[in-house]
């Protein structure tokens, strides 16, 4: 009988140790994400403006830019658009000279040119009803105008003019449309290069608004509560 009661007494002491213990500490809660430890946010290239417009690609996977899909004689007028652009747009001292080259390039080919022109014409008209035709080539016309004047491939358009304005005089007039073509082939590919940047940057924008954005915005609502 003592032997029970004893054992009762200890069982009854340990249960009460046990009750008093101290439970467990919780489990350390997750390091907050600051966001100054977050990668930097990516940028345009070339300082370009952010929510640009980019030519999208055909079903060729090419840039479906202004030059693509052109008969020979708007490749001709195309390629005297943006020499131009380069000799209005152009104006470090180092290309001076594309004044004094495109008025050589007229001058040399006034003939073809001038017959490009009404050709080009006659075109707009057959196509666009009567009295639209001449707004409409001249909106085609400024529209152009602006896609050879994009900033941030200002520099390497001027640069490669740089070649090519000089080259342009010389060439036979025969000779124009290929030289034409060639000569325009090699600006679209500026232009090309920096819509497929412009594009990259704008997938790894997307990728970091989709991590860190999100992340960023439930830290700093933590941080208010």
């Amino acid at each position: 009988m003592y032997k029970t009661v004893a054992r009762a007494a200890l069982l009854a002491g340990l249960t009460s140790l046990a009750a008093c213990a101290a439970p467990p500490p919780p489990a350390p809660p997750p390091p907050i994400i600051v966001p100054s430890s977050f990668p930097p946010r990516p940028i345009p290239p070339l300082g370009a403006a952010t929510g640009m417009f980019i030519p999208p690609k055909g079903v060729d996977d090419v840039r479906m830019t202004p030059n693509r899909g052109l008969d020979s004689d708007e490749v001709v007028w195309n390629f005297r658009s943006a020499f131009n652009v380069a000799a209005l747009n152009c104006l470090q001292p180092k290309y001076q000279r594309f004044a004094d080259d495109y008025k050589n390039y007229l001058t040399a080919h006034r003939t073809m040119l001038n017959d490009v022109n009404r050709r080009l014409d006659t075109t707009y008209r057959s196509r666009y009803p009567a009295g639209e035709s001449n707004r409409i080539r001249d909106t085609s016309s400024t529209d152009l105008y602006n896609y050879f004047s994009l900033p941030p491939v200002t520099s390497s358009f001027c640069n490669l003019m740089l070649e090519l304005g000089p080259q342009s005089a010389l060439v036979p007039t025969a000779e124009l449309p290929v030289f034409s073509a060639r000569a325009l082939g090699l600006i679209d590919n500026l232009f090309i290069e920096f819509y497929d940047d412009y594009s990259e940057y704008q997938r790894r924008l997307a990728a970091w608004e989709e991590l860190y954005g999100r992340l960023g915005r439930v830290t700093l609502e933590g941080q208010r509560q």
